[in-house]
């Protein structure tokens, strides 16, 4: 059967199961998932003529896939420069590394004879550390939770011929990687699971496409790998505890690469969609050795055409759990080397060691070390102590009187909870009030009107941003409560400077 027409089929029989319709009611995506993106790749997916078509305007519509030619040109040169760095050239990398097909052609930029753009670099960088921590065997079995239209995945199917791939996410993502990666691979069996009876059946496949309300389904296999890249972090998170729970007790795979968001900053009012997201660093347990871990990897750091979060790259391999008494003496001891450091000996002197310039965001720096204190911390008390050192130190690096960073809001809520004999000290009472999002929210939140229907708009300054609200949403009160920090063209525009607001109000004309 024609993928196109298969896909379609998919998705309908898929959503209108009473499975899947329980799922999406028990676990509910988050906005960005749930509006925009769902409504685009419904309406591709409709108004395509072909599988390859489908998967051509998809790649052309996420992350801001073609930039200005001057744009894209600098990205890819800086990307090889960094590569170069590192003794892998164009030279020695194999044929594979290059976009395919069905990038869009206005992002292309040909270098040596490859077709390259920007966001191949994200996952080669993703891949190439992996490759440093993770050696497959033969037919290995990796499951990728969230796979986008399939790039990460090419390129291990490139890499690694003989594995066993196995990929969940929402349906209407799912048809993309499937027709994707069918258009590249022809000779290898593929196969879209549509209920329990067709896991079974299809042992023989190179690559099973399973939608996420059938993924307890899938924990049979013993899983090499489980790779998560830009897809826990954009959860809500009740969704990203589920994930953890069932990584963690039932796949149990040997190693697991995540690269998600991690130290964004929230504002409230500005953030409102964002405050029960995320959480995707928070819930590894200690039966983890972690491998690789780093905030903003040099590959993500790209200074041109970056839209992406800051996240954080972490490869883990799984073991058994430390004995407590070995976890509380290690966790100790890192905590006393965070505090050990300068940033705990205010006041400081000019801007040195108080913000994140000087911080080293490997497994060798600071953030890192609190971090792993609290995930080994095998005790109550070992963990309020690594809590109230994080939130201390993310205090001192934040530099913002308007926002925190999300995950800020999320330890001071773990902190909340485990505090029970004696009542927290008043350091913690003080981290606990600053990691209130209603304080936050009561900070000044006033709204100034800067000009009134500029080409069919109202131009406000909010938490020091401007933004122009589309008259046609009704009076400005209500337009108000789309506040936000992204833009949602052609409704809300957001800037941070006035005459760039107006030139993208001008672009849209």
């Amino acid at each position: 059967m024609n993928s196109l027409i298969e896909s379609r089929k998919f998705l309908s029989d898929i959503t209108s199961d009473p499975s899947w319709q329980a799922y999406e009611r028990a676990l509910p995506r988050s906005p960005i998932w749930s509006g925009e993106n769902a409504e685009v790749m419904r309406s591709i997916l409709a108004n395509s003529a072909s599988s390859a078509d489908a998967v051509s305007r998809l790649q052309a519509f996420w992350f801001q896939q073609i930039p200005p030619r001057k744009i894209a040109e600098l990205a890819v040169d800086w990307h090889l420069r960094l590569l170069n760095g590192k003794g892998a050239s164009l030279d020695n990398l194999p044929s594979y590394v290059e976009e395919t097909r069905f990038c869009p052609e206005g992002a292309v930029v040909i270098r040596q004879g490859r077709r390259l753009r920007s966001d191949l670099f994200r996952h080669l960088g993703t891949f190439l550390r992996l490759q440093e921590c993770w050696k497959p065997e033969g037919s290995s079995r990796v499951l990728e939770l969230g796979a986008g239209t399939g790039n990460f995945a090419r390129l291990m199917l490139c890499a690694f011929s003989e594995i066993k791939y196995t990929i969940i996410d929402l349906p209407e993502t799912l048809v993309f990687s499937y027709m994707h990666l069918r258009e590249l691979f022809p000779d290898k069996e593929m196969t879209l699971i549509q209920n329990p009876d067709d896991i079974g059946r299809h042992e023989s496949a190179s690559v099973v496409f399973c939608p996420i309300h059938l993924a307890e389904y899938c924990v049979g296999p013993q899983y090499d790998l489980v790779v998560n890249a830009a897809s826990l972090g954009e959860m809500k998170r009740e969704t990203v505890r589920y994930w953890f729970d069932l990584i963690q007790t039932k796949f149990n795979p040997a190693y697991l690469i995540s690269v998600n968001r991690y130290l964004n900053t929230l504002a409230p009012d500005f953030h409102e969609w964002r405050i029960e997201d995320n959480e995707s660093c928070l819930h590894y347990d200690a039966a983890w050795t972690i491998c690789d871990w780093e905030l903003e990897p040099d590959f993500l750091r790209c200074p041109y055409n970056n839209k992406h979060a800051r996240q954080a790259l972490i490869i883990a391999r799984r073991n058994d759990a430390a004995p407590v008494e070995m976890r509380r003496t290690e966790a100790a001891g890192l905590i006393d080397e965070v505090l050990s450091a300068s940033w705990n000996e205010p006041p400081l002197e000019m801007s040195c060691q108080d913000n994140a310039l000087v911080s080293d965001l490997s497994m060798k720096g600071l953030l890192f070390k609190a971090w792993e204190a609290i995930r080994i911390a095998p005790d109550k008390d070992t963990r309020r102590t690594a809590l109230t050192v994080m939130m201390r130190y993310l205090e001192t690096i934040i530099h913002k009187d308007d926002r925190h960073f999300e995950e800020f809001f999320q330890y001071g809520e773990l902190l909340k909870k485990i505090i029970t004999e004696g009542g927290p000290s008043s350091d913690e009472k003080s981290l606990i009030a600053r990691s209130s999002i209603d304080l936050w929210k009561s900070l000044d939140a006033s709204v100034e009107l800067i000009e009134s229907g500029n080409r069919g708009y109202n131009i406000i300054k909010f938490r020091g941003r401007y933004v122009a609200l589309l008259q046609a949403l009704g009076g400005l009160e209500y337009g108000v409560d789309l506040l936000t920090d992204r833009d949602l063209t052609p409704c809300v525009l957001v800037d941070s400077t006035l005459d760039a607001l107006k030139n993208k109000m001008a672009s849209l004309q």
